[in-house]
C-alpha cells in the first residue's frame, strides 16, 4: 500500500471516528498493521491458584507469562531469573481511604484535610509498597489524560504537621482536659475507627496502616484500628451506607472515561447503595455535574472534570494515597511482541493478539502461548459472569464495535465508520437527542462461516437492552446487560449499517454500547427472552460460535483452557511466500475504495460535523 493512500485513509479515519482525548491531542495511524493478528497457533490458560507456584512455573519454563499482576515483593523474586522480564506500567487506579463525611466530627472539612496533610504518602510508596507506586492526590489516576494531578492547589505527598495542626486548631479542635487527646469542637470526646487491611499490600513492616496510625498519633487523635473485614463487615457498611469512620480501599478503572465521578460523589447518592461511600454532599461539586454528563464539547467536559477534582482534593471525602505500578512477569526466550499497553500493561488483550515466535523462516505464525491463571473460568456464558478473569478470556472470543488501542485510545474494530449527529447538525434528529450511524466492516464472519453483519449487532444490542439485569446486586453484576437505558432505538438500515438514537446529548454516550462484546443473533434467538439466565455452554460437548481472533477448543475444569487461532479472522495475518510481502485481508477492500476515500476527505473536511468520542 502506498504512503499516499495510507495517509488518505488515516485522515478519513480521524474524521469518521470518535477518538479519545489523547488521540485528539496526538493522532496516530491505526491502519492495517496495528489491526493485523493473531500470530500464535494457540493459547493455553493453566489454572494455578498459588502465586508462588505461578512464579516457579515461569522459572521452570512451564508457562510463558504469569496471568495476574504481581506485588513488588513477588516480582523481586524473579528479577535475577534468566530469560524473564518484569514489565511495569502505572495502574489506572489507586489506593485510598473513604471518610464518612456524614458523621461528626468527620463531617468537618478541616479535620479531613488535617489528616491528609499529616500523612506521609511518600513513605507509603517508598516503604510500604517498595517503590512500586507513586504518591497521588487526585481522584483520577495520573495515567489518565483527564487527571488534574499537577493543577491541584495543595500537595499532600509529604507530612506537613504544621499545617495539619493549624487546621485543627482553627476549626476548634483542642485538648480541652489536657489528657493528651484531641477533643471535638463541641468539647466531646471521640475515637476514630480505622479499617486498613494488610492483605493486598506487600507486608512490609512500614505498612499503609502504620503510616495512617502515625498521622493520627501526631495529631493526638484517639483511634482504634481493624484489619479483618470478617469481624467488622466494613464493605457492607460502605456499600449500604451504614456506620463507619475511615476505611481503606483500592479501585481500578477499565478505561479513561470519568463520567463515574458524577455518581461516585453526587449528593443525591449519599444514601444510594454501592456508590458515594463517603456520603459526600457538596453543592459546588453538584453544580458541575450537568456540564460533565451532558456537554458535547470536550473542552467544557475537561473544565468540569478539572474543577471537580479540585473540589474533591480540597474537601477530602476520600484521601487518595498512591498509584501503583502494574507488574507483569514473562519469559523472553521463545516469544516476542509482548505489548506493555497503557491499560493492564503486558496482560492487555494486545499481548495475546500480537505475541509471536522469535524465530521463524518467513511468517511469524505458530507456537503455543502459555498463560497461568489464578482462577478457573466461572462460566462460558458471558451474559452471566462478572469476573475480570472470565472477561479477559471472552474478549478473545467476541469482538466489539470499537476497541482500545495500546495507549487506551479508541480505534474502530467492527465499525468501518461512525458518525454522530444532534439536532444542530441534522434537523431530522429530534431536539435534545443524539443519532449515531455506523457502517460495519463487510468481511467479518462468525466462526461457523456465516457473515457478521449489522443485523447481528443490532439484534445483540436490542437483546441486551431488553434484558437489563435488575437484581439487587446489579451494580456489581454483568456489564453487558446494563448501561443502555438512554437508548431510544436501535435500527437496522442495511445489512452493514445501523442507527442508534439516544434521548439525550452527551460526550460520553458511545461507550454505552461500543465496548460491549457482540454475541451471534442465531445464539440469542435460540436462547429466547429468559434463556440467557440458564445458558451454560460447554465447549467439551459443543462448538461455540464466536467472532474473535481465538476460539475455545479444549477445556479441563480446574486445570486448563485451550484456545486456537481463528484461521478466518477478518484482520488475520495472511501467510506469505519467500518472494512476496504479506497483505492483511482488509487491505483489498481499502485499495478498491481508495479513490472514494480521497474524495471523502475533501467532502468531510468542509462539512461541519459534530463529533465526539469517549474512551471498566
Amino acid at each position: 500500500m502506498s504512503k499516499r493512500l495510507i495517509i488518505s485513509l488515516f485522515i478519513i479515519t480521524l474524521i469518521l471516528s470518535p477518538y479519545s482525548i489523547t488521540m485528539l491531542a496526538d493522532a496516530q495511524d491505526v491502519g492495517v498493521e496495528q489491526k493485523t493478528g493473531p500470530f500464535v497457533d494457540s493459547i493455553v490458560f493453566h489454572v494455578i491458584t498459588s502465586v508462588d507456584q505461578q512464579i516457579l512455573a515461569l522459572q521452570d519454563n512451564d508457562i510463558d507469562i504469569i496471568g495476574q499482576f504481581l506485588s513488588g515483593e513477588q516480582s523481586s523474586v524473579l528479577e535475577a531469573s534468566e530469560n524473564i522480564e518484569i514489565a511495569q506500567t502505572l495502574q489506572n487506579g489507586y489506593g485510598y481511604v473513604a471518610i464518612n463525611t456524614a458523621k461528626y466530627p468527620l463531617n468537618i472539612t478541616a479535620f479531613r484535610r488535617a489528616i491528609a496533610f499529616a500523612l506521609d504518602k511518600e513513605k507509603i510508596s517508598e516503604d510500604a509498597l517498595l517503590n512500586y507506586s507513586i504518591p497521588l492526590d487526585s481522584c483520577i489516576p495520573r495515567i489518565n489524560p483527564f487527571s488534574a494531578e499537577d493543577q491541584l492547589a495543595d500537595c499532600y505527598y509529604i507530612s506537613d504537621m504544621t499545617t495539619a495542626q493549624q487546621l485543627l486548631a482553627d476549626a476548634g479542635f483542642s485538648d480541652i482536659d489536657s489528657d493528651g487527646v484531641t477533643e471535638a469542637p463541641d468539647g466531646s470526646d471521640f475515637c476514630v475507627e480505622l479499617f486498613i487491611p494488610d492483605t493486598f499490600l506487600d507486608g512490609n513492616p512500614n505498612s499503609v496502616g502504620e503510616v495512617f496510625e502515625t498521622a493520627l498519633q501526631n495529631l493526638h487523635i484517639n483511634y482504634t484500628r481493624e484489619t479483618d473485614d470478617w469481624l467488622c463487615g466494613i464493605y457492607n457498611r460502605l456499600y449500604f451506607h451504614q456506620d463507619y469512620d475511615i476505611a481503606f480501599l483500592e479501585t481500578r478503572f477499565a478505561n479513561f472515561d470519568v463520567d463515574w465521578m458524577a455518581s461516585k460523589f453526587w449528593s443525591e447518592n449519599a444514601n444510594v447503595s454501592y456508590t458515594n461511600y463517603a456520603n459526600f454532599q457538596n453543592s459546588s461539586f453538584d453544580s458541575l455535574r450537568d456540564q460533565l454528563l451532558n456537554s458535547t464539547d470536550l473542552l467544557q467536559v475537561s473544565e468540569a472534570v478539572e474543577e471537580m477534582q479540585k473540589i474533591i482534593a480540597y474537601e477530602c471525602p476520600i484521601i487518595v494515597c498512591y498509584e501503583k505500578y502494574d507488574l507483569v512477569a514473562y519469559r523472553t526466550d521463545t516469544f516476542e511482541g509482548f505489548v506493555n499497553a497503557k491499560i493492564r500493561g503486558a496482560l492487555s488483550w494486545w499481548t495475546n493478539y500480537k505475541v509471536h515466535l522469535q524465530e521463524y523462516e518467513v511468517d511469524p505464525l505458530g507456537g503455543t502461548f502459555r498463560f497461568s491463571f489464578p482462577l478457573d473460568i466461572g462460566t462460558f456464558n458471558p451474559l452471566l459472569t462478572a469476573s475480570t478473569y472470565d472477561k479477559r478470556i471472552f474478549s478473545l472470543f467476541y469482538d466489539s464495535i470499537i476497541r482500545q488501542d495500546t495507549e487506551g485510545n479508541d480505534i474502530l474494530w467492527l465499525a468501518e465508520s461512525i458518525a454522530v449527529e444532534t439536532h444542530e447538525d441534522n434537523s431530522t434528529v429530534p431536539d435534545g437527542n443524539t443519532r449515531v450511524t455506523m457502517d460495519i466492516i463487510q468481511n467479518a464472519t462468525w466462526s461457523d462461516g456465516l457473515p457478521l453483519t449489522a443485523e447481528d449487532i443490532a439484534f445483540a444490542l436490542n437483546y441486551y437492552r431488553n434484558h437489563e439485569w435488575n437484581s439487587t446486586w446489579a451494580p456489581l453484576g454483568n456489564y453487558i446487560l446494563h448501561g443502555l437505558e438512554r437508548i431510544n432505538s436501535i435500527d437496522l438500515i442495511t445489512s452493514h449499517k445501523l442507527q442508534i438514537e439516544y434521548d439525550s446529548e452527551s460526550y460520553w454516550l458511545l461507550h454505552d454500547f461500543c465496548y460491549k462484546p457482540i454475541l451471534p443473533k442465531v445464539v440469542l434467538e435460540e436462547l429466547g427472552p429468559d434463556g440467557w439466565l440458564t445458558w451454560d455452554p460447554d465447549p467439551r460437548s459443543e462448538v461455540m460460535v464466536t467472532s474473535g481472533p481465538f476460539n475455545v477448543t479444549q477445556y479441563e475444569p480446574g486445570e486448563s483452557i485451550e484456545l486456537i487461532r481463528n484461521p478466518h479472522y477478518f484482520y488475520r495475518y495472511q501467510a506469505s511466500d519467500a518472494t512476496s510481502e504479506p497483505i492483511p485481508t482488509d487491505e483489498i477492500p481499502w485499495l478498491l475504495y481508495g479513490s472514494i476515500g480521497v474524495i471523502s476527505v475533501l467532502i468531510f473536511s468542509i462539512i461541519p460535523l459534530w463529533m465526539r468520542k469517549r474512551t471498566n
